[in-house]
């Protein structure tokens, strides 16, 4: 996995005016196995940003919109933070503000879904050790 900063000229290409300045905010590029080339595609690797509160009630408005499960919320989450789609030299930055993730999402494989939730659950969600070390930190206080 590598970190790389979200190219401004590229982040104006998803049309969201609500969405931060772009190069404050890190992306991760995930590499597409190359035993999973033959059902990707195209796609090279993908980009996903870790979520603002705004673009998480986004994914969970969408959600909700369809009485949607705990999965579906799940890869709506992840959906909305895909931002990077690399085919080749070809990147393309996709958005649910414009669509483009949608119709991107729609195209892929399962698999190349899973990755996808897979990715944002890395980087969006802690590790059980760490919750439990958390939850277990909690001290009563009168």
């Amino acid at each position: 996995m590598s970190t790389t900063i979200l190219n401004p000229e590229l982040a104006a290409q998803s049309n969201n005016p609500a969405a931060p300045a772009a190069e404050s905010r890190p992306m991760y590029v995930h590499s597409i196995p190359k035993g999973l080339v033959s059902i990707a595609d195209g796609i090279t690797k993908i980009g996903i940003v870790k979520l603002l509160p705004g673009e998480q009630m986004l994914a969970v408005d969408r959600t909700a919109a369809v009485n949607g499960s705990a999965v579906a919320l799940h890869q709506e989450l992840a959906k909305e933070s895909l931002r990077l789609i690399e085919r080749g030299s070809s990147k393309m930055v996709v958005s649910t503000f414009n669509g483009t993730a949608e119709r991107e999402w729609a195209k892929m494989d399962p698999i190349m879904r899973d990755l996808i939730v897979r990715a944002y659950t890395k980087h969006h969600v802690a590790k059980d050790e760490e919750a439990v070390g958390f939850l277990e930190s909690c001290e009563i206080q009168v």
